[in-house]
């Protein structure tokens, strides 16, 4: 099983996370005074729609509290309707599934999901963690190793997850960082730079590889165009270049993230040497070649994804993602038109069936795909999270889970509401530019809003000693199955012909004690079967190796 993150079981500090209870109530005390003085004047901000959410999220809360205050009470004054056997305690919010406890992590950073709601990935909290053949992403910048500043600013955008495109680089890393320099820079048990292999180009790079025939027009025109026949090239360059001055930290932030992989020794060293005989081979030689690059076809992330020993696939969800992405945006734009329309039909006309359907045509290229790609998403996170759910392990698996059904709610909701209230913008105030510019953008602004949110809260209950809580669950069906597995029932046959004092096939020296008493164990060995039948392979194994 994959390791989870490590943290404590319980809190360290109780005053701070009050502390932190109580800034959470006054900002969203704040922010809801602010929406509802917006809405009394009739201002249409964007911001308008957020603290009706704060309000929910408000009161949700306080309710929460309150019956917790209630259960305290109940344990503390009536001790025997919480403690003993079939007490309130006891009483189960679910037919099958319970909270557990509550899990604390604190020494590093929570996983995320990568675009493929699939492929789990944790930021990399110490650079001397690093080893050969892990599969590493960082975000696209395009004005790589040109200004450290601006390097600087994509790694925080990517590490706080604040990219207003979900783009990122693919690189494999050829070998383990063993230390650090002073600098940070980081170095592998010889002392030499830590490498990774990537296919990726630069301006200055590009710029030589025009100039390396001459400076004469034809050498220029013919470097030009192999330069746009292969835009990047694949080779090794070190680790440092994605690490700038001002974020080489050895720590937490850097923003490079690791793909979760269980991979031996041996399969990172044939990935390690798959990648160097890729940087070290040009088409046409006996070592494995490689075709040249092509953004969609044949770019970093193909390369990195066939290297890797545990996927080896010639993929790139981030093709499909950004062709998905690109057709909801056309669409969209398509919505735009009945929007004009509304503003336009408004001026000359009062008939409100006609408001009507151009309303209906708008939500239907608008809010309907916004809607559908936030249940896709949630639906799909499930799925394939289920599927790894051994192999994340239970902290992983739910912090995971719930990260993306309260991203769904909270992203699809302020979308969703926002979309809706379009059409009667338009009406009130016949603001089309202000209305066609929030259809646009409102979807991907309040994912980044989320993103924002979630880091500000995990980093700072982090700093503060907190912790990010993860609830984890019981699943009483596996219990009960498990206890089913343990039970020796005796080989009894109840409906044996061919037994003494059977009466017409079915056996009468037994009382009416006894018989009911077979018949359970008869229903346990049938319940038995039943699961055996259904079970999962695992599971099947795990029985096979009791002797079941």
């Amino acid at each position: 099983m994959a390791q989870t993150p490590h943290g404590n079981s319980c809190p360290r500090n109780w005053l701070v996370r009050a502390s932190l209870l109580v800034c959470s109530l006054l900002v969203i005390l704040v922010a809801t005074g602010t929406g509802i003085a917006a809405a009394c004047h009739g201002k249409w901000w964007p911001i308008v729609f957020l603290p009706v959410l704060c309000v929910a999220a408000m009161i949700l809360l306080v309710t929460l509290l309150v019956l917790a205050m209630l259960a305290m009470a109940v344990s503390k004054v009536f001790p025997w309707a919480w403690a003993r056997e079939g007490s309130l305690k006891h009483i189960p919010f679910d037919e099958s599934v319970r909270v557990s406890r509550i899990h604390w992590l604190l020494d590093t950073l929570p996983p995320t999901l990568y675009i493929d709601d699939y492929t789990v990935m944790t930021e990399v909290s110490d650079l001397r963690e690093m080893r050969e053949g892990d599969h590493c992403i960082v975000g696209v910048n395009v004005f790589h190793n040109l200004s450290p500043r601006v390097d600087a600013i994509v790694s925080r955008l990517t590490s706080l997850e604040l990219l207003p495109l979900r783009v990122y680089h693919h690189f494999v890393l050829v070998d383990s960082v063993d230390r650090l320099t002073a600098e940070g820079l980081p170095l592998r048990a010889d002392g030499k730079p830590v490498r990774i292999a990537e296919f990726s180009e630069t301006f200055p790079g590009g710029l030589r590889r025009i100039t390396v025939n001459g400076y004469r027009p034809v050498d220029l025109w013919r470097g030009l165009q192999e330069l746009l026949a292969s835009p990047a090239r694949y080779h090794t360059p070190p680790l440092s270049t994605y690490l700038p001055a001002q974020r080489r930290k050895g720590c937490r932030g850097n923003g490079i993230f690791r793909l979760h992989q269980e991979l031996s020794e041996e399969q990172r060293r044939r990935t390690c040497r798959a990648a160097l005989a890729l940087a070290s081979s040009p088409a046409g030689q006996d070592a494995p070649s490689l075709p040249s690059y092509g953004l969609l076809t044949a770019n970093c992330e193909h390369v990195s994804f066939s290297l890797s020993a545990q996927s080896q696939r010639w993929i790139s969800p981030q093709v499909s993602h950004m062709v998905w992405c690109t057709f909801r945006l056309l669409l969209q734009v398509g919505s735009l038109f009945w929007l004009v329309g509304l503003s336009w039909v408004g001026t000359f006309t009062d008939e409100p069936h006609l408001h009507a359907v151009l309303a209906a045509l708008y939500h239907l290229l608008s809010t309907v795909p916004v809607l559908l790609q936030t249940q896709v998403h949630l639906v799909r996170s499930a799925v394939n999270l289920t599927q790894r759910r051994l192999e994340l392990g239970q902290v992983t698996y739910n912090y995971l889970i719930i990260k993306e059904s309260v991203r769904t709610v909270v992203v699809g909701g302020i979308s969703v509401a926002t979309l809706a209230l379009m059409p009667r913008m338009v009406w009130d105030t016949n603001c089309v530019g202000l209305a066609s510019f929030i259809s646009l953008t409102i979807y991907p602004a309040s994912s980044i809003l989320f993103n924002l949110s979630l880091q500000v809260l995990v980093r700072t209950s982090q700093r503060a000693g907190v912790g990010v809580p993860v609830v984890l669950f019981d699943d009483l069906r596996s219990s009960s199955t498990d206890s089913i597995c343990d039970t020796d029932v005796p080989d009894t046959d109840l409906f044996d012909a061919d037994s003494p004092g059977n009466v017409d096939g079915f056996r009468s020296d037994l009382d009416a004690e006894d018989l009911f008493a077979d018949s359970a164990k008869i229903s346990h060995t049938t319940a038995e079967r039943l699961v055996g039948m259904s079970a999962t392979p695992r599971k099947r194994a795990t029985r096979e190796c009791r002797g079941d």
